[in-house]
C-alpha cells in the first residue's frame, strides 16, 4: 500500500506540476513530501524484510546504482525533449503537426543506425566508455544546434541534424547502460527480474520528471523573456510606433477600418512567439551543457569501462 500510494502521489505531483506549479506550489510540495515519505517507508521495509517484494539489499551494488541513475537521466531527457521539440518546431517555427511528426520520425532513424554501428563494434571493441562519451557528445551537439536559431531555421539543414543527434544519444547511451547495469545480477533470474522491475519503476518517474521540468522551464523562461520584450511594446517607443503604423498602412486596403487593431494583435502574437522561442533556446542551451557534462563524467568514470 505504501509503495502504491507513494508512487501514485509522486507521479501525480510531477504530472500536475505542468499546470499548477506556480499557482499551487505549496499543495504540490505537500503531495511530493507525502509521496516521498511513503516510498521511503516502503523501500526501508523491503530492505529489512526477510522475503521482500523487491530484493533491494542484493541490488545495492555500485554498477547497478549508477546504471539506474543514468537510466533515470536518459528518461528525463527523453520526456523533456519530447515535450520541447514540438513546442519549438510547431509553435515558434510555425510548421504543421504533420511536418513535425515526419521530421521527428526521420530523426529516430539515427537510433537504428547507431544500433547497427554498436552491433558491428561490440564484438571487436566491447568497452562501454566510448559509446557513453559519444552518446553524450551527440546530445551536446544536438542541444547546441537547436540553441543557435533565430526563428528562421530550415528543417532540413538546421533542425534535422539535431534530431539525428538526439536519436544517436538515446541509442548509444541507453543501450550501453542497459548492457552494463544488469551485468552483475544477470546470473540470478529472480534477482534480474527484481532489478528490471525497479528500473522500470524509476524510469516512469524519470519521464514524468522530465516533462514536468521542461514545462516549468518553458513557463519560467517565456515569462522572463516576455517581460523584457514587453518593455518596448508601448506607444511611446519610436520603433514600435513606426512598426505599427507601417503594418497598419499595409493592412488598410483589406481590413475594413480595422487596420490598427489588426496590426496590434499581430504584433502581440509575434511578441509571444519570440518570447517562447527565446525560452526554447535557453532550454536547448542547457541540454548542450548537460551533454558536455555527461561526456566529461563518462570519460572520467572507471565503473563502466
Amino acid at each position: 500500500m505504501a509503495l502504491a500510494s507513494g508512487s501514485f502521489l509522486l507521479l501525480y505531483v510531477l504530472q500536475r506540476s505542468q499546470y499548477d506549479f506556480f499557482s499551487d506550489l505549496m499543495l504540490l510540495a505537500a503531495g511530493l513530501g507525502a509521496g516521498a515519505l511513503a516510498l521511503y517507508y516502503a523501500l526501508r521495509a523491503m530492505h529489512r524484510h526477510e522475503r521482500p517484494l523487491l530484493e533491494l539489499r542484493t541490488l545495492n551494488q555500485p554498477r547497478y546504482i549508477v546504471g539506474v541513475g543514468l537510466f533515470t537521466l536518459c528518461y528525463a531527457i527523453l520526456g523533456a525533449n519530447n515535450f520541447m521539440l514540438p513546442v519549438f518546431i510547431q509553435r515558434t517555427l510555425g510548421f504543421s503537426w504533420q511536418t513535425l511528426g515526419a521530421f521527428q520520425s526521420l530523426g529516430l532513424f539515427s537510433a537504428l543506425a547507431g544500433w547497427f554501428v554498436m552491433a558491428w563494434m561490440l564484438p571487436k571493441w566491447p568497452g562501454a566508455r566510448k559509446f557513453l562519451v559519444a552518446g553524450f557528445l551527440a546530445l551536446a551537439v544536438s542541444g547546441w544546434q537547436l540553441s543557435r536559431h533565430n526563428g528562421q531555421a530550415d528543417l532540413w539543414t538546421d533542425v534535422l541534424p539535431a534530431l539525428l543527434g538526439n536519436g544517436v544519444f538515446l541509442m548509444l547511451v541507453m543501450a550501453t547502460v542497459a548492457m552494463q547495469t544488469f551485468r552483475d545480477v544477470q546470473h540470478n533470474e529472480a534477482l534480474l527480474s527484481h532489478a528490471q522491475q525497479f528500473k522500470n519503476m524509476v524510469a516512469q518517474f524519470g519521464m514524468a520528471l522530465g516533462v514536468g521540468v521542461a514545462t516549468i522551464v518553458l513557463q519560467w523562461r517565456t515569462t522572463a523573456h516576455y517581460a523584457v520584450l514587453n518593455n518596448r511594446f508601448h506607444e511611446g517607443d519610436p520603433a514600435f510606433a513606426g512598426l505599427v503604423e507601417q503594418l497598419a498602412n499595409s493592412l488598410a486596403p483589406g481590413s475594413g477600418g480595422q487596420a490598427m487593431p489588426t496590426a496590434l494583435a499581430y504584433l502581440g502574437q509575434q511578441l509571444g512567439q519570440q518570447a517562447t522561442l527565446a525560452a526554447c533556446l535557453d532550454y536547448f542551451g542547457a541540454v548542450a551543457c548537460i551533454g558536455l557534462l555527461g561526456a566529461t563524467l563518462m570519460l572520467a568514470q572507471r565503473l563502466m569501462k
